[in-house]
């Protein structure tokens, strides 16, 4: 293994931005180069889903197996958002957002539908059940759900399970948190989403469903 940073020809700082773009909570990525060709700086762009040191071990992990050379951690700077939902990826395409909740109730019950969007097209997803508070929540995000596997291409061989749906305080907010699995036929992932409540609860749940499974829809087509 290389005991520096260098790019050869046969490593582009894209191939190794390419890489890092691949690294688990990392949004985006920039290498920069001096004039010899060493890495002069990584910056990391990256939720909160996990911790900083984490996220830096695992891109020095990636870069050592796939290139066998060894950064230094101390030219890797990552900044974490801290509202994931502000953060539109330039690299994504036919990212799902919220365009419409709609809420009914009948007696005791409550129906929820849910439409999403994406550059071309709407997808609806609905969800009825009991209309306690708790279980309101838990309808939008089964019918948030329902919509993204309404999505064009969705692979029938995944399906996305409702786990847990939590509205807490969190450092003077309100956040939304969902948690998802994703189920194939020989395995099972878990995703976990996040949303700040600015207006609405629901919209917020609603969102936080979206984030949990917006950046896993690539691989579920």
């Amino acid at each position: 293994m290389s005991d520096h940073s260098n790019i050869s020809e046969n490593l582009t700082s894209q191939n190794l931005t390419d890489l890092i773009q691949k690294v688990e909570s990392v949004l985006d990525a920039k290498v920069t180069l001096d004039e010899q060709n060493f890495i002069q700086e990584i910056y990391v762009l990256a939720d909160k889903s996990r911790g900083a040191k984490q996220i830096v071990r695992d891109i020095e992990t990636a870069a050592a197996v796939e290139f066998d050379i060894e950064l230094d951690h101390r030219k890797i700077s990552v900044v974490q958002l801290s509202d994931k939902e502000e953060f539109i990826d330039k690299n994504s395409e036919n990212r799902l957002i919220l365009h419409n909740l709609v809420m009914e109730y009948n007696g005791r019950k409550c129906r929820i539908s849910v439409e999403l969007s994406d550059d071309n097209n709407k997808y609806h997803g609905d969800s009825e059940g009991p209309g306690s508070e708790k279980n309101q929540n838990r309808l939008v995000a089964q019918a948030t759900l329902k919509a993204i596997e309404c999505n064009d291409g969705f692979d029938s061989i995944f399906s996305l399970v409702l786990e847990e749906v939590s509205l807490f305080d969190f450092a003077g907010e309100k956040v939304a948190l969902v948690a998802v699995s994703l189920v194939r036929s020989t395995s099972e992932e878990f995703l976990v989403g996040s949303s700040l409540v600015r207006k609405d609860d629901k919209e917020a749940v609603a969102r936080a469903t979206l984030d949990a499974v917006n950046r896993r829809l690539k691989y579920l087509k």
